[in-house]
Protein backbone atom coordinates (compact mmCIF):
# COMPACT_ATOMS: atom_id res chain seq x y z
CA UNK A 1 0.00 0.00 0.00
CA UNK A 2 1.29 3.47 -0.95
CA UNK A 3 1.41 6.40 1.35
CA UNK A 4 0.23 9.93 0.78
CA UNK A 5 3.61 10.89 0.01
CA UNK A 6 4.19 8.23 -2.47
CA UNK A 7 1.04 9.28 -4.19
CA UNK A 8 2.62 12.58 -4.57
CA UNK A 9 5.75 11.30 -6.17
CA UNK A 10 3.51 9.84 -8.62
CA UNK A 11 1.26 13.11 -9.53
CA UNK A 12 4.99 14.53 -10.17
CA UNK A 13 5.38 12.12 -13.17
CA UNK A 14 1.84 13.52 -14.91
CA UNK A 15 2.60 15.94 -18.02
CA UNK A 16 3.69 19.36 -17.03
CA UNK A 17 6.41 21.72 -17.76
CA UNK A 18 7.85 21.66 -14.05
CA UNK A 19 10.80 19.82 -13.31
CA UNK A 20 10.62 16.27 -12.23
CA UNK A 21 12.47 15.70 -8.67
CA UNK A 22 15.09 13.28 -8.96
CA UNK A 23 15.72 13.13 -12.92
CA UNK A 24 18.49 16.12 -12.71
CA UNK A 25 20.69 13.85 -9.72
CA UNK A 26 19.91 10.70 -12.12
CA UNK A 27 21.59 12.54 -14.81
CA UNK A 28 24.09 13.77 -12.91
CA UNK A 29 24.65 9.87 -12.48
CA UNK A 30 24.44 9.01 -15.53
CA UNK A 31 27.18 11.41 -16.52
CA UNK A 32 29.62 10.66 -14.15
CA UNK A 33 29.28 6.88 -14.81
CA UNK A 34 29.76 8.17 -18.94
CA UNK A 35 32.65 10.49 -17.76
CA UNK A 36 34.40 7.31 -15.55
CA UNK A 37 34.00 4.59 -18.20
CA UNK A 38 35.42 6.78 -21.39
CA UNK A 39 38.28 7.88 -19.42
CA UNK A 40 39.21 4.75 -17.71
CA UNK A 41 39.04 3.20 -21.29
CA UNK A 42 41.88 4.81 -21.96
CA UNK A 43 44.16 2.87 -19.69
CA UNK A 44 46.58 0.67 -20.68
CA UNK A 45 45.16 -1.93 -22.63
CA UNK A 46 42.06 0.14 -23.32
CA UNK A 47 39.71 -1.76 -21.34
CA UNK A 48 36.04 -1.71 -22.21
CA UNK A 49 33.85 -0.47 -19.57
CA UNK A 50 30.23 -1.06 -20.84
CA UNK A 51 29.10 1.10 -17.95
CA UNK A 52 29.49 3.96 -19.89
CA UNK A 53 26.96 2.81 -22.35
CA UNK A 54 24.67 2.15 -19.76
CA UNK A 55 25.07 5.67 -18.73
CA UNK A 56 23.53 6.56 -22.23
CA UNK A 57 21.05 4.02 -22.21
CA UNK A 58 19.55 5.58 -19.02
CA UNK A 59 19.51 9.36 -21.01
CA UNK A 60 17.62 7.99 -23.41
CA UNK A 61 15.07 7.07 -21.32
CA UNK A 62 15.27 9.70 -19.43
CA UNK A 63 15.04 12.06 -22.67
CA UNK A 64 12.02 9.98 -23.63
CA UNK A 65 9.82 10.09 -20.94
CA UNK A 66 10.42 13.81 -20.61
CA UNK A 67 9.52 15.02 -23.95
CA UNK A 68 7.35 12.90 -24.08
CA UNK A 69 5.77 14.59 -20.77
CA UNK A 70 6.23 17.84 -22.24
CA UNK A 71 4.33 17.32 -25.40
CA UNK A 72 1.70 15.82 -23.64
CA UNK A 73 1.34 18.78 -21.53
CA UNK A 74 0.97 21.10 -24.23
CA UNK A 75 -1.78 18.84 -25.86
CA UNK A 76 -3.35 18.50 -22.68
CA UNK A 77 -3.39 22.61 -22.59
CA UNK A 78 -3.64 23.26 -26.53
CA UNK A 79 -5.09 20.15 -28.06
CA UNK A 80 -2.43 20.38 -30.40
CA UNK A 81 1.87 20.17 -31.00
CA UNK A 82 3.23 23.47 -32.31
CA UNK A 83 5.98 21.07 -34.13
CA UNK A 84 8.16 24.67 -35.06
CA UNK A 85 8.15 25.37 -32.12
CA UNK A 86 9.34 22.44 -30.65
CA UNK A 87 11.94 22.20 -33.46
CA UNK A 88 13.01 25.46 -32.33
CA UNK A 89 13.16 24.78 -28.49
CA UNK A 90 15.49 21.89 -29.42
CA UNK A 91 17.48 23.83 -31.16
CA UNK A 92 18.19 26.75 -28.99
CA UNK A 93 18.79 24.06 -26.23
CA UNK A 94 21.30 21.21 -28.08
CA UNK A 95 22.71 23.05 -31.62
CA UNK A 96 24.85 26.43 -29.30
CA UNK A 97 26.79 23.96 -27.22
CA UNK A 98 27.29 21.86 -30.09
CA UNK A 99 28.61 24.42 -31.91
CA UNK A 100 31.26 25.49 -29.57
CA UNK A 101 32.40 22.25 -29.22
CA UNK A 102 32.86 21.26 -32.93
CA UNK A 103 34.67 25.21 -33.10
CA UNK A 104 37.12 24.35 -30.52
CA UNK A 105 37.61 20.80 -32.12
CA UNK A 106 38.03 21.73 -35.36
CA UNK A 107 40.57 24.41 -34.63
CA UNK A 108 42.72 21.55 -32.57
CA UNK A 109 42.50 19.65 -35.00
CA UNK A 110 44.03 22.20 -37.56
CA UNK A 111 46.72 22.89 -34.82
CA UNK A 112 47.94 19.27 -35.21
CA UNK A 113 47.66 19.46 -38.97
CA UNK A 114 44.91 16.98 -38.87
CA UNK A 115 43.00 18.15 -41.89
CA UNK A 116 40.29 15.95 -41.58
CA UNK A 117 36.66 17.57 -40.21
CA UNK A 118 34.65 14.86 -41.64
CA UNK A 119 33.59 13.63 -38.29
CA UNK A 120 32.73 17.30 -36.91
CA UNK A 121 30.48 17.92 -39.97
CA UNK A 122 29.23 14.39 -39.08
CA UNK A 123 28.45 15.33 -35.57
CA UNK A 124 26.83 18.71 -37.17
CA UNK A 125 24.42 16.99 -39.03
CA UNK A 126 23.66 14.60 -36.41
CA UNK A 127 24.54 11.41 -38.47
CA UNK A 128 27.44 10.56 -36.36
CA UNK A 129 26.43 7.33 -35.21
CA UNK A 130 26.27 6.60 -38.72
CA UNK A 131 29.28 7.51 -39.71
CA UNK A 132 31.39 5.44 -36.77
CA UNK A 133 29.73 2.36 -38.74
CA UNK A 134 31.13 3.74 -41.46
CA UNK A 135 34.65 3.87 -40.75
CA UNK A 136 35.08 7.42 -40.26
CA UNK A 137 37.69 8.56 -38.31
CA UNK A 138 36.43 10.40 -35.07
CA UNK A 139 38.69 12.15 -33.29
CA UNK A 140 37.27 11.04 -30.15
CA UNK A 141 34.13 12.66 -31.15
CA UNK A 142 32.66 8.94 -30.60
CA UNK A 143 30.45 10.48 -27.93
CA UNK A 144 28.48 11.91 -30.40
CA UNK A 145 27.13 9.29 -32.08
CA UNK A 146 23.92 9.37 -28.83
CA UNK A 147 23.00 13.05 -30.17
CA UNK A 148 22.49 12.07 -32.96
CA UNK A 149 20.00 9.16 -31.88
CA UNK A 150 18.40 11.81 -29.45
CA UNK A 151 17.92 14.34 -32.26
CA UNK A 152 16.11 11.48 -34.86
CA UNK A 153 13.86 10.93 -31.79
CA UNK A 154 12.97 14.70 -31.55
CA UNK A 155 12.49 15.17 -35.07
CA UNK A 156 10.22 11.93 -36.06
CA UNK A 157 8.22 11.27 -32.49
CA UNK A 158 6.45 14.55 -31.66
CA UNK A 159 5.02 13.97 -35.81
CA UNK A 160 4.41 10.18 -34.56
CA UNK A 161 2.41 11.25 -30.98
CA UNK A 162 0.01 13.95 -32.47
CA UNK A 163 -1.19 11.70 -35.06
CA UNK A 164 -1.99 8.66 -32.88
CA UNK A 165 -3.27 10.11 -29.73
CA UNK A 166 -6.40 11.93 -31.67
CA UNK A 167 -7.72 8.50 -32.12
CA UNK A 168 -6.95 7.98 -28.25
CA UNK A 169 -4.24 6.43 -25.70
CA UNK A 170 -4.70 2.93 -27.26
CA UNK A 171 -3.50 4.61 -30.71
CA UNK A 172 -0.77 6.13 -28.60
CA UNK A 173 0.21 3.23 -27.26
CA UNK A 174 -0.18 0.49 -30.18
CA UNK A 175 2.37 3.17 -31.99
CA UNK A 176 5.02 2.76 -28.81
CA UNK A 177 4.65 -1.02 -29.72
CA UNK A 178 5.04 -0.62 -33.54
CA UNK A 179 8.53 1.58 -32.77
CA UNK A 180 9.34 -1.34 -30.17
CA UNK A 181 9.18 -3.43 -32.61
CA UNK A 182 10.57 -2.21 -35.32
CA UNK A 183 14.19 -1.71 -33.64
CA UNK A 184 13.82 -5.20 -32.23
CA UNK A 185 13.76 -6.65 -36.22
CA UNK A 186 16.14 -4.00 -37.56
CA UNK A 187 18.45 -5.58 -34.84
CA UNK A 188 17.24 -9.29 -35.54
CA UNK A 189 18.26 -8.43 -39.22
CA UNK A 190 21.60 -6.98 -38.73
CA UNK A 191 22.13 -10.11 -36.63
CA UNK A 192 21.57 -12.37 -39.10
CA UNK A 193 23.49 -10.65 -41.78
CA UNK A 194 26.34 -10.96 -39.66
CA UNK A 195 27.09 -7.11 -39.18
CA UNK A 196 29.14 -5.49 -36.58
CA UNK A 197 27.92 -5.56 -33.08
CA UNK A 198 27.91 -1.99 -33.28
CA UNK A 199 25.20 -1.48 -35.77
CA UNK A 200 22.94 -2.95 -32.50
CA UNK A 201 24.52 -0.26 -30.33
CA UNK A 202 24.85 2.77 -32.65
CA UNK A 203 22.03 2.87 -35.12
CA UNK A 204 18.69 4.37 -34.88
CA UNK A 205 16.37 2.22 -35.68
CA UNK A 206 18.33 -0.28 -33.37
CA UNK A 207 18.15 1.92 -30.34
CA UNK A 208 14.88 3.40 -30.83
CA UNK A 209 13.02 0.84 -28.45
CA UNK A 210 15.12 2.25 -25.28
CA UNK A 211 13.48 5.46 -25.64
CA UNK A 212 10.76 4.94 -26.52
CA UNK A 213 10.17 3.00 -23.29
CA UNK A 214 10.86 6.21 -21.46
CA UNK A 215 7.81 7.49 -23.52
CA UNK A 216 5.60 4.85 -22.71
CA UNK A 217 5.98 6.00 -18.63
CA UNK A 218 5.06 9.54 -19.48
CA UNK A 219 1.76 7.81 -21.20
CA UNK A 220 0.72 5.90 -18.48
CA UNK A 221 1.17 8.83 -16.20
CA UNK A 222 -0.94 10.82 -17.99
CA UNK A 223 -4.27 8.35 -17.19
CA UNK A 224 -5.95 6.86 -14.67
CA UNK A 225 -5.12 3.38 -15.77
CA UNK A 226 -1.74 3.81 -16.07
CA UNK A 227 -0.71 5.18 -12.91
CA UNK A 228 -2.53 2.49 -11.43
CA UNK A 229 0.17 0.07 -13.79
CA UNK A 230 3.09 2.30 -12.74
CA UNK A 231 2.05 2.21 -8.77
CA UNK A 232 2.35 -1.87 -9.35
CA UNK A 233 5.91 -1.63 -11.07
CA UNK A 234 7.49 0.92 -8.71
CA UNK A 235 7.60 -1.80 -5.43
CA UNK A 236 10.94 -3.76 -4.71
CA UNK A 237 9.39 -6.68 -5.63
CA UNK A 238 9.26 -5.96 -9.07
CA UNK A 239 12.31 -3.97 -9.74
CA UNK A 240 14.36 -6.26 -7.90
CA UNK A 241 12.48 -9.53 -10.14
CA UNK A 242 13.07 -7.79 -13.41
CA UNK A 243 16.32 -6.96 -12.36
CA UNK A 244 17.22 -10.73 -11.66
CA UNK A 245 15.37 -11.84 -15.03
CA UNK A 246 17.31 -9.53 -16.92
CA UNK A 247 20.91 -11.03 -15.31
CA UNK A 248 20.05 -14.58 -15.74
CA UNK A 249 18.95 -13.45 -19.85
CA UNK A 250 22.34 -11.85 -19.78
CA UNK A 251 24.56 -15.16 -18.63
CA UNK A 252 22.09 -17.13 -20.90
CA UNK A 253 24.03 -16.63 -24.07
CA UNK A 254 26.33 -14.14 -26.17
CA UNK A 255 25.61 -14.67 -29.56
CA UNK A 256 24.48 -11.40 -31.66
CA UNK A 257 20.97 -13.05 -31.80
CA UNK A 258 20.92 -13.33 -28.07
CA UNK A 259 21.78 -9.68 -27.97
CA UNK A 260 18.89 -8.61 -30.02
CA UNK A 261 16.43 -9.73 -27.82
CA UNK A 262 18.43 -8.85 -24.70
CA UNK A 263 18.67 -5.10 -25.75
CA UNK A 264 14.44 -4.79 -25.73
CA UNK A 265 14.41 -6.90 -22.26
CA UNK A 266 17.63 -4.10 -21.44
CA UNK A 267 14.75 -1.16 -22.52
CA UNK A 268 12.20 -2.75 -19.98
CA UNK A 269 13.67 -3.25 -17.36
CA UNK A 270 15.62 0.46 -17.16
CA UNK A 271 11.88 1.67 -17.70
CA UNK A 272 11.28 -0.17 -14.48
CA UNK A 273 14.70 1.35 -12.91
CA UNK A 274 13.61 4.62 -13.80
CA UNK A 275 10.11 4.51 -12.28
CA UNK A 276 11.48 2.77 -9.12
CA UNK A 277 14.06 5.61 -8.71
CA UNK A 278 11.20 8.17 -9.20
CA UNK A 279 8.47 6.68 -6.93
CA UNK A 280 9.31 3.41 -4.99
CA UNK A 281 9.48 4.43 -1.14
CA UNK A 282 11.53 2.00 -0.24
CA UNK A 283 14.20 4.27 -2.49
CA UNK A 284 13.33 7.64 -0.57
CA UNK A 285 17.04 7.58 0.58
CA UNK A 286 18.52 7.55 -2.96
CA UNK A 287 15.91 9.85 -3.79
CA UNK A 288 17.38 12.28 -0.95
CA UNK A 289 21.00 11.90 -2.41
CA UNK A 290 19.67 12.61 -6.40
CA UNK A 291 18.56 15.83 -5.05
CA UNK A 292 21.30 17.12 -3.08
CA UNK A 293 22.39 20.38 -4.53
CA UNK A 294 25.68 19.21 -5.84
CA UNK A 295 24.00 16.22 -7.55
CA UNK A 296 21.28 18.67 -9.16
CA UNK A 297 23.70 20.76 -9.94
CA UNK A 298 25.93 18.47 -12.09
CA UNK A 299 22.89 16.84 -13.90
CA UNK A 300 21.97 20.31 -15.16
CA UNK A 301 25.33 21.08 -17.16
CA UNK A 302 25.55 17.02 -17.78
CA UNK A 303 24.79 18.27 -22.07
CA UNK A 304 27.18 20.73 -21.96
CA UNK A 305 29.89 18.36 -19.40
CA UNK A 306 28.88 15.15 -22.00
CA UNK A 307 30.18 17.31 -25.18
CA UNK A 308 33.17 18.95 -23.71
CA UNK A 309 34.44 15.31 -22.70
CA UNK A 310 35.21 14.40 -26.54
CA UNK A 311 37.51 17.66 -26.16
CA UNK A 312 39.45 16.60 -23.28
CA UNK A 313 39.47 13.10 -24.73
CA UNK A 314 41.03 14.63 -27.65
CA UNK A 315 43.82 16.60 -26.02
CA UNK A 316 45.27 13.36 -23.89
CA UNK A 317 45.26 11.16 -27.04
CA UNK A 318 47.47 14.16 -28.95
CA UNK A 319 49.68 14.20 -25.92
CA UNK A 320 50.06 11.05 -25.12
CA UNK A 321 49.10 11.25 -21.83
CA UNK A 322 49.72 8.75 -18.81
CA UNK A 323 46.35 7.67 -17.68
CA UNK A 324 45.96 6.67 -14.50
CA UNK A 325 43.52 6.98 -11.64
CA UNK A 326 44.72 10.43 -10.80
CA UNK A 327 44.36 11.44 -14.29
CA UNK A 328 41.14 10.20 -15.03
CA UNK A 329 40.11 11.71 -11.46
CA UNK A 330 41.70 15.15 -13.20
CA UNK A 331 39.89 14.62 -16.06
CA UNK A 332 36.56 13.92 -15.10
CA UNK A 333 36.89 17.35 -13.41
CA UNK A 334 37.82 19.56 -16.12
CA UNK A 335 34.98 17.64 -17.97
CA UNK A 336 32.86 18.81 -15.47
CA UNK A 337 34.48 22.16 -15.47
CA UNK A 338 34.56 22.79 -19.27
CA UNK A 339 31.12 21.72 -19.18
CA UNK A 340 29.61 24.33 -16.06
CA UNK A 341 31.50 27.18 -18.41
CA UNK A 342 29.67 25.96 -21.48
CA UNK A 343 26.46 25.94 -19.42
CA UNK A 344 26.52 29.01 -17.67
CA UNK A 345 28.27 30.96 -20.44
CA UNK A 346 25.93 29.77 -23.42
CA UNK A 347 23.31 27.32 -22.83
CA UNK A 348 21.84 29.45 -20.20
CA UNK A 349 22.34 33.26 -22.38
CA UNK A 350 20.67 31.52 -25.13
CA UNK A 351 17.35 30.17 -23.12
CA UNK A 352 16.90 33.33 -22.28
CA UNK A 353 17.10 34.67 -25.61
CA UNK A 354 14.60 31.99 -26.79
CA UNK A 355 11.33 33.85 -26.66
CA UNK A 356 13.04 36.84 -28.31
CA UNK A 357 14.21 34.89 -31.25
CA UNK A 358 10.46 32.74 -31.24
CA UNK A 359 8.93 36.50 -31.28
CA UNK A 360 11.16 37.26 -33.76
CA UNK A 361 10.47 34.87 -36.32
CA UNK A 362 6.68 34.41 -35.53
CA UNK A 363 6.31 31.30 -33.49
CA UNK A 364 3.62 30.42 -30.72
CA UNK A 365 4.64 31.38 -27.66
CA UNK A 366 4.79 29.20 -24.90
CA UNK A 367 2.64 29.26 -21.94
CA UNK A 368 3.43 27.40 -18.71
CA UNK A 369 0.73 25.45 -16.99
CA UNK A 370 1.81 23.43 -14.34
CA UNK A 371 -0.70 20.57 -14.77
CA UNK A 372 -3.38 20.72 -17.62
CA UNK A 373 -6.20 18.61 -17.39
CA UNK A 374 -5.79 15.05 -20.44
CA UNK A 375 -8.91 12.82 -20.39
CA UNK A 376 -8.14 9.01 -21.82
Amino acid sequence: MLQKSDHYALADLSPGYDRVPSVDGLRAFCILLVLFSHFASELPGKPEFLAGLLGVQIFFVISGFLITRLLLAEIGQTGRIAIRSFYFRRFVRLMPPLCAMLCVTVALLWLYRINDFMFPVCGLFYVANYCLTGGVPSHALDSLWSLAVEEHFYILFPLLLVTSIRYGFRAVYLCLLLVFCTALGARIAHALADHPIAYMYWHTECVMDIIIAGCALSVMSSHAAGRTALRRLSSTPVFALAAVLYAFGLLAGASKLHLAFMQSALSVWLAVLLINVLCNPDLARIRRLLNHPAMVWIGRISYSTYLWQCVVLLLERRYDAIVNVYWIVAAVALSLLLGAASYYCIEKPAAARRKAWSQLLGLPQERAVAKPALTG
